[in-house]
């Protein structure tokens, strides 16, 4: 795809879209932007979504507040990771590997439970990328399968992770 296809896919989006889990799970995962009122509604109300995950920093985003008021107004569980502090163990963090490792774990056990998961950052495209990869190869799914689960889960955050951003995170899970 090119950058005007992709840039073309990312405008089309205006709800966010579920799609089974891998492995046979039954719960189902979504891909996604930082999401509007509307669209946690949407998710709730029209996909069944159970769980939002947050990989941003809690001073990070102006509305951040806005995610877990919501999510607990519409009987959504909330949770939030500041997914760069945690992904930096190359430089030493081994406390922040054994939380995205128990991330994994967590939301492993959640698609178990059949539960319905929308994982966004700001845009949608790198730590969402990247946390998604990680989750699927700490599920067992090779890297090119894991690849191929996103890029038909979203094209956008395929295309615009960056392989090395991928690899790294192989290293993660």
């Amino acid at each position: 795809m090119t950058g005007d296809t992709g840039r073309a896919a990312f405008l089309a989006e205006k709800n966010p879209r579920f799609v089974p889990a891998p492995k046979g799970l039954p719960g189902r995962l979504c891909l996604w932007h930082f999401p509007s009122k509307q669209q946690l509604v949407y998710s709730r109300e029209v996909e069944g979504c159970d769980v939002v995950v947050t990989l941003q920093g809690v001073n990070e985003q102006r509305q951040m507040e806005m995610i877990p008021k919501s999510c607990s107004a519409l009987g959504m569980e909330w949770i939030q990771v500041d997914f760069w502090a945690c992904y930096h163990r190359h430089s030493g963090n081994s406390a922040g590997h054994e939380r995205l490792v128990a991330l994994f774990d967590s939301l492993i056990e959640l698609l178990r439970a059949g539960r319905s998961i929308l994982i966004h950052c700001a845009a949608g495209v790198h730590r969402t990328g990247m946390c998604v990869y990680g989750l699927l190869r700490r599920l067992g799914l090779p890297s090119d399968a894991a690849l191929e689960y996103i890029k038909a889960l979203r094209p956008i955050t395929y295309l615009h992770c960056g392989m090395q951003r991928f690899n790294d995170m192989g290293e993660t899970s």
